[in-house]
């Protein structure tokens, strides 16, 4: 029996350019999570299709994109987690896996979308922090 599943997604996507599956962009977010969700272990063959709460741009980073997905199976949540994360790219991971009620969308249920842009005043930076940020230094005259 199908159970609707909610997916907590953490990515810093750099080589693929969107979350939600395009017709004309073969590599989204979207994509690759249902190829590894279909070749999961499970009871039916029906395609797999995931609902996010919303979209995302070209470079965007996450750290909580929620999904859900109705998937027929006998692993447990922490297996579905596990199995994920091992397939996914490694840009890509999944946080938690909770069971969710068969109304729950991630869309339409959404209750907060925020976004949170970091600027950097410096001429130095850190090197994990330099794709994820903004860098502004003032030059000054010699």
């Amino acid at each position: 029996m199908k159970q609707n599943y909610k997916l907590l997604l953490a990515m810093t996507v750099l080589d693929i350019s969107v979350f939600e599956r395009q017709k004309d962009q073969e590599l989204t977010i979207q994509g690759k999570l249902e190829a590894v969700l279909s070749a999961m272990p499970r009871n039916d063959t029906e395609k797999v299709e995931t609902f996010s709460a919303g979209r995302t741009d070209a470079g965007v980073h996450a750290r909580g994109m929620c999904c859900n997905v109705f998937l027929d199976t006998n692993l447990t949540e922490e297996e579905i987690q596990e199995y994920c994360n091992h397939y996914l790219p490694e840009d890509i991971g999944i946080n938690s896996v909770k069971k969710a009620s068969e109304r729950f969308h991630a869309r339409y249920l959404a209750r907060e979308k925020s976004l949170s842009l970091f600027l950097l005043h410096r001429k130095r930076i850190r090197m994990f922090l330099r794709e994820n940020i903004f860098i502004t230094w003032k030059r000054s005259r010699i």
